[in-house]
């Protein structure tokens, strides 16, 4: 069975691969600088100062800020100093005598706290609250006994630590050892490999410190057996440990060599440094100038959906696509920018799309992160196209860097297959959650343009896949498989509906909350211009897009709603010629009749009766007041603006004797029209009031003659 991601807002995935240089030979205390490198691997001292209290060094961390924590050889304390010199102190230590020390040490910005590989030989990994000095054991690592020091080395004795903030990994080995393990923060084995060889020879080096650098990269301390120099620094790929990429020398004596490691892009910048604590007596903080090392990373935009339509002829259509990017903005130089192309694989149906927003000489930013691809349709008949779209940064590819990124989209066009697909609110009750129900009805749709349905799958909705706007947290849906929670349309159309309870969505009361089926997952075994590897089994098309369901508006307290439908038609008494659209963004008002303030504001046109539960109505005076009412907003409990369905719902206390009011501008004529119609207390069933708006124009021989709506409208 194959997976895909939970079904929520797309998540972006930045991806690249090093492409990695062996180096061969080492020059003494001369940098091999790296192709690509912002700077090189120098070795250069930035700066080096013996804190107080100074010792045998062993562990050093750096907070991102201004603070270096380290450690010494026999002492428990973990000490404090700024990356200028100043003494701190060491952190607390309540629990005297019980915290261990701790032989290597990682800064965990995530959690604001350190992690601390234990220098007893029992494996232990631990955090740190650098605030109350409380450590929690985490973990036990089992090392191989693979210690450069033979029999007399502490295998389980952790000599190199450091956490991944890209993906919130560890990265562990033990005192003076030959092995490297990558492992998640609760010790579960994620990689194992080898040090790399010591430069210049044909042995495996012996690892005292880890630090891991961006751009994909670890930057380990090397001694070329037990305690010898000279002590090297190398830089070696996350993906391909064993090789060295870069590397100098820091120390050039078998003693004083380096103990612990800890990468700092921020104290020296733009210059990147790795902070070296040493073992020897008294030794200092020192800061050594290495590579600032970033291969060009990816560019990036977000998936595309498929696009069903049915134009006219060399009409264009407008796709837009957001979310573009030169790549992550932690491994992206400045200045980059970023070129959008598109293809299409059936040009006689839809030609090669063009794209908008690109840089240009003039304007080298372009449209930013969103751009416009713009398709036309140059045959009548029915079909489909592959539409590729690429992107290229302005980056290089040397050292593994990637500039380039496509994603696939499919156009559908024919009859029908614009309409093929429609979501809609079935239900709501808001007193049960609020529970919005959503129903998605999927008809045949003709793929090949031979005249028949050609079968295809969909995800049904779900309570992750249909998204409300406005919300403020966003639950984890259950992992998508493919073909497990796929389903196919043939011949015959199919309606699913799902319930989306809003309490695990919390989108915020008193706005308008819009509900979209999404779906951008497609099969993960379909290659990048969407055709099916040999050997795999594709499920494909699966249908992707974005279809709104409609809009909801509630508050806390609102226990019915009323569904409202707004229709504008158009009409020919002459021709008979009729056509009906539905209208978007059209706002609606829910007043209560019975409501004090409402009845002032409608100046006598309803009243009530003393005993009587319902309002006495005058329909000619209170239609031509609607505006008033409308503006005066005296006595609402609803309102809700129509969503691109003309569809909304507006959600009120309870059920009343409603005048709901709806205001349409028509811009065509210049003029505001104003519908209304009465709803009754006992038109609520099960928790809904429905109401269908038409506003109709009248044309004689094609020339406009005036506005139909009911007994209740007002032209202004």
């Amino acid at each position: 069975m194959k997976t895909s991601e939970p079904t929520r807002a797309p998540r972006r995935n930045h991806s690249g691969l090093a492409v990695l240089i062996s180096l061969i030979g080492l020059v003494t205390g001369v940098g091999i600088p790296s192709p690509g490198s912002v700077h090189a691997q120098t070795g250069t001292v930035l700066r080096s100062f013996v804190p107080s209290p100074t010792g045998n060094g062993r562990a050093v961390a750096f907070d991102g800020g201004t603070t270096l924590y380290y450690t010494r050889l026999g002492d428990v304390n973990i000490y404090r100093a700024t990356t200028s010199g100043a003494s701190l102190g060491p952190i607390p230590l309540p629990e005297e005598g019980g915290r261990v020390q701790c032989g290597a040490l990682a800064w965990d910005s995530t959690a604001q706290q350190l992690w601390c590989g234990s220098y007893n030989g029992t494996g232990n990994v631990y955090t740190v609250n650098p605030g109350t000095g409380f450590a929690s054991l985490q973990f036990t690592h089992a090392f191989a006994n693979d210690s450069c020091y033979g029999a007399e080395g502490e295998g389980a004795s952790i000599d190199g630590l450091a956490f991944d903030l890209s993906d919130s990994t560890l990265w562990l080995s033990g005192d003076a050892a030959r092995t490297l393990y990558h492992v998640t923060t609760a010790g579960g084995s994620i990689g194992v490999f080898s040090v790399p060889f010591y430069p210049g020879s044909e042995s495996l080096g012996c690892n005292t410190g880890i630090a891991v650098a961006p751009g994909g990269f670890v930057e380990l301390a090397l001694q070329r057996g037990a305690d010898l120099g000279p002590h090297v620094i190398v830089k070696v790929s996350k993906s391909d440990p064993s090789t060295v990429v870069d590397s100098f020398v820091a120390l050039t004596t078998d003693t004083p060599g380096i103990e612990d490691v800890e990468f700092d892009g921020v104290t020296f910048a733009p210059k990147c440094a790795v902070w070296a604590n040493r073992f020897g007596t008294d030794q200092p903080l020192t800061a050594y100038e290495v590579g600032c090392f970033v291969a060009n990373q990816p560019p990036f935009f977000d998936p595309i959906a498929d696009q069903f339509a049915n134009p006219p002829l060399s009409v264009d259509q407008n796709v837009s696509i957001s979310g573009v990017s030169s790549g992550p903005s932690s491994d992206v130089p400045g200045g980059q920018t970023v070129t959008l192309t598109a293809t299409s694989d059936n040009p006689a149906l839809i030609p090669n799309p063009t794209i908008s927003g690109n840089p240009t000489e003039g304007n080298p930013a372009g449209a930013g992160s969103t751009r416009t691809l713009t398709y036309h349709r140059a045959s009548s008949n029915s079909g489909s196209a592959m539409i590729t779209v690429t992107a290229q940064d302005s980056g290089n590819t040397a050292n593994g860097g990637q500039n380039t990124f496509s994603r696939t989209f499919e156009i559908t066009v024919g009859a029908g297959a614009a309409t093929a697909v429609n979501a809609a609110i079935t239900n709501v009750n808001l007193t049960g959650g609020p529970l919005v129900t959503v129903a998605v009805a999927f008809a045949p749709i003709d793929f090949t343009g031979d005249g028949n349905p050609d079968c295809y799958f969909v995800f049904p909705p779900n309570p992750y896949n249909v998204i409300p706007s406005n919300a403020t947290t966003v639950p984890e849906g259950p992992i998508v498989a493919v073909p497990g929670n796929l389903a196919q349309i043939c011949a015959v159309a199919k309606t699913f509906s799902t319930t989306v309870d809003l309490r695990q969505w919390n989108p915020t009361p008193g706005d308008s909350v819009d509900f979209t089926y999404v779906n951008l997952v497609r099969d993960p075994e379909l290659g990048p211009t969407g055709a099916c590897p040999a050997g795999a089994t594709c499920f494909s098309p699966i249908w992707t897009g974005v279809k709104p369901a409609g809009s909801v508006t509630f508050t806390t307290g609102n226990t019915v709603a009323v569904k409202n439908t707004v229709t504008l038609r158009k009409l020919d008494i002459v021709t008979g010629a009729s056509s009906s659209t539905r209208l978007p963004n059209t706002p609606i008002r829910d007043f209560d009749l019975m409501n004090r303030d409402f009845q002032a504001a409608a100046l006598g046109a309803v009243k009530t009766v003393v005993g009587s539960s319902q309002p006495t109505i005058s329909f000619a005076l209170l239609s031509t007041l609607l505006g008033k009412i409308f503006d005066a907003d005296k006595g609402r409990i609803g309102t809700c603006v129509t969503d691109a369905t003309g569809v909304c719902f507006a959600g009120q206390p309870a059920p009343a004797w409603d005048l709901i009011v709806v205001k349409f501008v028509d811009a065509d004529r210049g003029q505001t029209v104003y519908v209304g119609d009465i709803k009754r207390p006992a038109d609520f069933v099960n928790g809904t009031a429905v109401e269908n708006i038409v506003i109709t124009k009248l044309f004689k021989n094609g020339v406009f003659q005036g506005y139909t709506g009911g007994v209740l409208m007002r032209v202004e």
